[in-house]
């Protein structure tokens, strides 16, 4: 078994997808950190090929890549090919948890709480989905296998429907509609198998879409969130059952929202943002785990499946 500070580590971030420029921050942020305190990393900027990821020689790779060919298997696919160790879920669990209705499936299954929902094949006639489908308005109108809340669409009148959907297919195959909950959205990340603290974004105007997330400053953060002690468990309980269901391991973040009736899954995400705006490293600062701390103990955890690390 080797020390922390004899291995190479590869950091990949960039990627071929729609949350590019938000992993590239992930992955210098990452970078940074680690480089600070000494250890051997080399920056790996994505590019989508088969050959750059043979190529790699590391002992463990870091993946700060979001959405496509970062969360949705097909890097940790290819890195299994090539026996390379890496951080985070692996190939079925990353597909699963990347597939908003096939998620939806597994937490109805376990018992855990989600809205109804369908899902809209690209080339299906649209205009009667909502009828056929007994879906009533407000609805929410996003991209089956996407992240970051990019192309989410809250749909108040009928005739906004079918360009929402449109809209959507231009970044994926599959749209999913789900039932609109009115509610304060909260979120759980979970490192390893521990809980972190509830986060609460509060947006001024609209909801908690890409821009409200990286851009333009509409966003408060609470945390903890303000709720009482029942709800912390509660979200916390879920939030680790919904990994637990999915599969995943090392890093996720499951986001909920806190309805009248109660809490609802909106989605689980397998590699969550390591950005100025990032939710995970924010709760982890919380429950007293630096940036770098939370870095080190991701690559810990993947290291421990391989016996690699030294005692």
């Amino acid at each position: 078994m080797l020390e922390l500070e004899k291995l190479k580590i590869a950091v990949l971030y960039g990627g071929i997808g729609s949350e590019r420029e938000v992993s590239l921050e992930s992955g210098k942020a990452v970078s940074t950190a680690l480089k600070a305190i000494g250890l051997n990393i080399e920056d790996v900027i994505v590019d989508g090929s088969e050959e750059q990821i043979a190529g790699l020689d590391c002992d463990v790779a870091f993946l700060a890549l979001h959405g496509e060919f970062g969360e949705d298997g097909q890097i940790q696919d290819l890195l299994e090919k090539n026996s390379i160790l890496y951080t985070g879920s692996n190939v079925d669990a990353s597909r699963l948890a990347m597939d908003k209705a096939r998620s939806k499936v597994v937490f109805k299954k376990t018992l855990l709480p989600t809205a109804p929902w369908f899902t809209i094949k690209k080339g299906t006639d649209i205009e009667s989905a909502l009828f056929m489908n007994k879906m009533s308005l407000p609805c929410v109108v996003k991209p089956n296998s996407r992240g970051s809340s990019v192309g989410v669409h809250i749909v108040r009148e009928d005739e906004d429907f079918a360009a929402a959907v449109d809209d959507v297919f231009k970044i994926d195959d599959t749209a999913i509609v789900e039932k609109f909950i009115s509610g304060r959205e909260l979120t759980v990340g979970v490192v390893g198998d521990q809980a972190l603290p509830v986060i609460e974004m509060e947006v001024t105007d609209g909801f908690y879409d890409y821009q409200a997330k990286y851009q333009d400053g509409r966003t408060s953060y609470h945390c903890p969130a303000d709720i009482n002690s029942d709800i912390e468990a509660l979200c916390k309980a879920i939030a680790t059952s919904a990994c637990k269901a999915i599969g995943t391991r090392d890093m996720s973040r499951v986001d909920f929202i806190l309805s009248r009736n109660g809490l609802v899954i909106l989605e689980i995400n397998t590699i969550p943002g390591f950005t100025s705006h990032s939710l995970l490293p924010m709760a982890a600062q919380n429950a007293g785990m630096t940036f770098t701390d939370l870095c080190l103990k991701i690559i810990e955890l993947a290291l421990k499946r391989k016996d690699l690390l030294a005692n």
